[in-house]
């Protein structure tokens, strides 16, 4: 089984979209994560990430695997570039967000394969 991403930002309507979805990937068997793009600081993003994990322990009997994409100006001068981030800003945090996200992702993919 593959693993899926679902992609959110910390909003409320949003988050509680997430957890829909990830409600229904968890019913239908697939192997889900939640990437929440555009935190803001830190605490905003530990926060948010508590919330949804109780949330997913208390109604859903389960521990989400979430990874946060801070918000970053380097991603629009990138774009205003018309390169990608990752390229054009390999060290800003939203890049060493995107690494870790890649990171844990193929490991997990190669954990899943074995």
């Amino acid at each position: 089984m593959e693993p899926s991403l679902i992609v959110t930002t910390a909003e409320p309507l949003a988050m509680l979209a997430a957890f829909a979805a990830f409600r229904w990937t968890l019913e239908n068997g697939l192997a889900t994560g939640l990437v929440i793009n555009r935190t803001g600081d830190v605490s905003e993003a530990a926060n948010v990430k508590a919330r949804f994990r109780e949330t997913s322990r208390r109604l859903l009997g389960c521990s989400a695997v979430i990874h946060e994409l801070p918000e970053d100006p380097a991603v629009l001068d990138a774009a205003r570039l018309g390169r990608p981030v990752v390229l054009a800003r390999p060290t800003c945090p939203f890049s060493r967000g995107i690494q870790r996200l890649a990171d844990y992702w193929t490991s997990a993919s190669r954990d899943h394969a074995a």
